[in-house]
């Protein structure tokens, strides 16, 4: 076992503290964790020792309960490279490298559409897939794609791979799960976000009808008048 799994629950931290600024972490990758401290009231883990914290090699030897599944699932796949040109991957000893434009998939229309599903490991030099390693018990046979001790280096064929995966039926049912709990959460954050602003505007509201009674008490305080109701209804 490689030393960083063994001290690895040292290195963790509750998703919900404040995690330190990681210099050579992608901004969208940052902006998605700023944007999941917001909305999830979860409290799972994350890897702070790392540049990209949704590594699935980083969950080697973390169970993914429902919790730590639905952060991941509001966070998204780690795919560096996809927003940053600059983004040099590491070559395997047969010299092949992962390659950016894999993340896009052309459509029968001729538009290219992004694989949300498509993972590469920067820690691990490997190739993933999202939903089939967040719903391994649905993908027991695309282990490769699924288990964080696997994943595919063959980036020789690795498009070839890509397509044969996203075909399979291990990928379309992990996939059917994904999408199903992502359209949850979607809809639990919009009624999460409404009951806020039902919430804050309630408190508003209580403040301006304090404010208006403090006014009317330092008014009648200032006249010399009293509060009694009597002395108003005679």
């Amino acid at each position: 076992m490689p030393e960083d799994s063994k001290n690895k629950q040292a290195d963790l931290i509750p998703f919900n503290d404040n995690i330190p600024q990681m210099d050579s972490c992608s901004s969208q990758t940052n902006k998605q964790i700023e944007l999941a401290q917001d909305d999830v009231s979860y409290c799972t883990l994350i890897d702070r020792c790392h540049d990209y914290p949704l590594d699935p090699y980083l969950f080697i030897d973390i169970v993914l309960t429902p919790q730590i599944i639905r952060t991941l699932i509001e966070i998204g796949p780690c795919q560096p490279g996809f927003n940053n040109s600059d983004y040099v991957f590491e070559e395997n000893k047969p010299g092949k490298k992962f390659s950016s434009k894999w993340y896009n998939k052309d459509v029968k229309s001729g538009m290219s559409c992004k694989r949300n599903w498509l993972v590469y490991s920067p820690k691990a030099n490997k190739m993933f897939c999202f939903p089939c390693f967040l719903f391994r018990s649905v993908s027991q046979h695309s282990y490769q794609w699924s288990n964080p001790n696997k994943g595919v280096t063959n980036f020789r064929k690795g498009y070839e791979k890509i397509i044969k995966h996203e075909k399979s039926k291990d990928h379309r049912e992990a996939e059917n799960e994904y999408l199903i709990l992502k359209s949850r959460i979607s809809k639990d954050i919009t009624i999460q976000q409404t009951l806020i602003k039902v919430q804050k505007s309630q408190i508003e509201f209580n403040r301006s009808v304090l404010k208006r009674l403090i006014d009317l008490s330092l008014f009648l305080s200032t006249n010399g008048l009293p509060i009694n109701n009597r002395y108003w209804m005679n």
